[in-house]
C-alpha cells in the first residue's frame, strides 16, 4: 500500500541529490515525486535537466513523455 507522502519524498531525495549530485537516480526520483504533487511544470523542468545531462537515459525520457501526454501536450511529447 502506497503511502502517498511525495512532499516528504521531494525533500528527502533533494537531499540525497545535494549529498551525490552524480547520482542521476536521486534526481529523477525527485522529478516523479514533484509530478506526484501536483507540480507538472517542476517535474518536467526536472526531467528536462537531466536529460540534457544524461541524453541516454530512456527511463526519464519515458517519464516526461508520459507527462507531457497525460496533460495532454502531444505535440511536446511527440518531438
Amino acid at each position: 500500500m502506497a503511502l502517498k507522502r511525495y512532499r516528504e519524498a521531494v525533500e528527502y531525495y533533494g537531499k540525497a541529490a545535494e549529498l551525490a549530485p552524480e547520482f542521476s537516480f536521486a534526481q529523477a526520483n525527485q522529478a516523479v515525486a514533484l509530478y506526484a504533487t501536483g507540480d507538472k511544470n517542476g517535474a518536467a523542468r526536472k526531467m528536462r535537466a537531466l536529460l540534457r545531462r544524461y541524453p541516454e537515459f530512456d527511463d526519464m525520457r519515458a517519464a516526461l513523455v508520459a507527462s507531457l501526454w497525460a496533460q495532454g501536450l502531444v505535440d511536446k511529447a511527440e518531438t
